[in-house]
């Protein structure tokens, strides 16, 4: 094998696995959005769906978020964020079943499976997955967000994230507006809340619950980054390459299922607050790019996080 042969043949190896592992991450996917499908047709059409499917749901999302998160920020980044967004997301639900705080005091049924201080061990992947949905989408827009990029974050630069981390905890607060009213309103419940007449609302559930959803979020991510900054000297990659529309297109699929779920349930009000405030994130995040192929014989660059904003 020749001297150039040998250059050129890491990264062509590099950029087929890259290209792979999207694939696999389309493919998840699309497995979500057919379930998804069935589950809709259900509701929309009257015939009730295995429980199995259920399931299939929620492990084929976490599936579909982790190789996304992997592809996105690579292996050991990706272990981090699940590793800190899991913990801060159980310990605050700890918090909230037992003391009401931040949320407003609730209990979770048996619907979810097994528990661990009155938690699910579920539901601590759920903030897994809906933050790096909301993450990805709110990162991409102040980077260059270019195939094959990467985000910059050195120095003291922690400011450059304060956009894109708050931008990302309205995001899932917006999420949150269709879940939370359609899971608890639900015959039977997955969660209900122990609240008087008086507590404002919105279909039983306190309106204090999404101010928690947004400071739990904002502690998650700033949680995120923050690690970085102290993993090491020098400027860290956030991103090794964006994947942008299907984070997108996973939030839609979302917010319809939540829209049909919750006017199945006659609560119009929070579809109409749902899909507003979800709108409004995916139209915020929107940032026409242009794309660029990947070359194996161009070395990869890594893009400067916009600190202009």
């Amino acid at each position: 094998m020749s001297g150039s042969d040998t250059r050129y043949s890491e990264p062509t190896l590099k950029g087929r696995s890259s290209r792979s592992s999207r694939l696999v991450v389309h493919a998840f996917l699309l497995v979500f959005g057919l379930v998804l499908a069935f589950i809709i047709g259900g509701l929309i059409f009257n015939y009730q769906p295995n429980y199995n499917f259920y399931f299939a749901l929620s492990f084929t999302l976490f599936l579909f978020v982790f190789a996304q998160c992997f592809y996105e920020l690579g292996g050991r980044k990706t272990i981090l964020f699940l590793v800190i967004s899991s913990i801060i997301g159980f310990g605050f639900e700890v918090l909230g079943t037992s003391t009401g705080f931040l949320f407003g005091k609730y209990y979770y049924s048996s619907l979810l499976g097994e528990q661990v201080l009155g938690v699910p061990v579920v539901v601590p992947l759920a903030w897994f997955v809906i933050t790096y949905i909301t993450f990805s989408l709110a990162l991409s827009k102040y980077s260059t967000n270019r195939i094959g990029k990467g985000v910059n974050f050195s120095g003291m630069k922690i400011r450059s994230f304060i956009l894109p981390i708050i931008l990302s905890s309205l995001g899932t607060v917006a999420w949150d507006l269709m879940i939370d009213p359609m899971f608890s309103n639900l015959n039977p419940p997955y969660w209900t809340w122990e609240i008087s007449p008086s507590t404002p609302q919105l279909y039983h559930v306190p309106l204090s619950n999404f101010l928690g959803w947004f400071v739990v979020a904002l502690i998650v991510l700033t949680a995120f980054v923050v690690s970085l900054k102290y993993r090491g000297k020098g400027p860290i990659k956030v991103l090794a390459r964006t994947n942008t529309w299907n984070s997108r297109i996973a939030y839609i699929l979302l917010m319809i299922d939540g829209a049909v779920a919750n006017e199945k349930l006659g609560q119009s009000i929070a579809v109409l607050i749902g899909i507003i405030a979800m709108s409004a994130f995916l139209l915020i995040t929107f940032k026409p790019t242009k794309r660029e192929q990947e070359s194996p014989m161009k070395p990869e660059r890594t893009a400067q996080f916009n600190d202009s904003k």
